[in-house]
C-alpha cells in the first residue's frame, strides 16, 4: 500500500474516530442533543480537527492554500485542548480523569494524538509561515473573547480560569496572559520543526 492511500484512509479513519467522540459528548449523555456541550472550546477544537480531515480528503490532490491554515489552527487548538484539560482542568479545576469514559478520552486524547500522527507522519513539511501561526491562534484568542464577553448574558462559563465571578478579573487576565504565552511558543515550536524537517526532507 502506497503512502498516498494509506494517508487516505488514515484521514477517513480518523475522521470518524473524531465525530464519534463528539457524539459521545453531544448526543450520547441522555441519547438527545446537548447543545452545551457545543459551547466548549475541546468540542469546538475536535470540529475543526474534523473539518480539516474532511478539507484535506476532498482536496488531496489539489493546491490549497486554505489547507495549511486549516492545519496549522487545528494543531493549536487541538493541542492547547489536551494540555488544558490535562494539565489544568484535571488537576487544578477538578475535572475527570482522562479515562474516566471515551467520549472524554476520545475529545481530550485521541483527537490530539490522531492530529499529530497525520502531521507528522504524513503531512509535508516546511510549509509553515509567520502568517499560519498568527492564523492559528485567531480561533482560541477568539473563543476567549467572545465567552468572556456573554458569559454573564448567556450564564455559561466555560472554565474557571474564564469566570471573573470565580477568580475574578485579575486572576482572569493572569491567565490569559500565561494562555498567550504558551500559544506563542506552541506556534514557534511547530514552525520551528516544521521548518527544519521541510528542508531536510528537500535535501
Amino acid at each position: 500500500m502506497n503512502k498516498i492511500r494509506l494517508h487516505k484512509i488514515f484521514l477517513l479513519i480518523s475522521t470518524i474516530a473524531v465525530l464519534h467522540g463528539i457524539y459521545m459528548i453531544v448526543i450520547a449523555w441522555g441519547g438527545e442533543l446537548n447543545p452545551v456541550a457545543l459551547k466548549f472550546f475541546t468540542i469546538q477544537s475536535n470540529i475543526l480537527v474534523m473539518i480539516y480531515f474532511i478539507h484535506r480528503i476532498i482536496t488531496y490532490n489539489k493546491k490549497s492554500a486554505l489547507s495549511t491554515y486549516l492545519l496549522m489552527s487545528s494543531l493549536i487548538a487541538v493541542i492547547i485542548t489536551g494540555m488544558v484539560y490535562n494539565l489544568v482542568l484535571v488537576p487544578i479545576g477538578g475535572g475527570p480523569m482522562i479515562f474516566s469514559d471515551y467520549g472524554n478520552f476520545a475529545t481530550h486524547l485521541l483527537a490530539t494524538i490522531l492530529a499529530l500522527i497525520n502531521y507528522f507522519c504524513f503531512e509535508q513539511k516546511g510549509n509553515f509561515t509567520r502568517k499560519h501561526m498568527l492564523a492559528g491562534m485567531i480561533f482560541p484568542l477568539l473563543y476567549w473573547i467572545v465567552f468572556i464577553s456573554i458569559g454573564d448574558l448567556i450564564n455559561f462559563q466555560p472554565y474557571f480560569f474564564m469566570n471573573p465571578g470565580q477568580i475574578g478579573w485579575p486572576m482572569v487576565f493572569v491567565w490569559l496572559g500565561v494562555f498567550v504565552v504558551v500559544f506563542v511558543l506552541l506556534g514557534l515550536g511547530i514552525m520551528a520543526f516544521d521548518k527544519k524537517w521541510g528542508k531536510q526532507s528537500a535535501k
